[in-house]
């Protein structure tokens, strides 16, 4: 997170390859449609890419940090 924060692509797209298919997943079950899900996942990733440097590994998992970011999204569109 610390590479991503300072703005390393190669860092991201680790990232992303390793979490997208979970936090796709978990927006699946909060928007029950597949193209709806892919949108939020999007948006959450954008958020870690502009938000990274906020992220506190005392505080959580970076899962659980991108699924509390896919979970506040999905509350503030309703």
């Amino acid at each position: 997170m610390r590479r991503v924060a300072l703005g390393d692509q190669t860092a991201f797209a680790s990232l992303y390859d390793r979490h997208h298919r979970s936090v796709a997943r978990f927006a699946h079950r909060f928007v029950g449609d597949a193209a709806r899900a892919e949108e939020l996942t999007q948006d959450v990733m954008i958020t870690v890419w502009q938000k990274a440097g906020l992220y506190d590994r005392g505080q959580a998992s970076v899962s659980t940090w991108m699924f509390r970011i896919a979970r506040n999204k999905r509350i503030d569109a309703q």
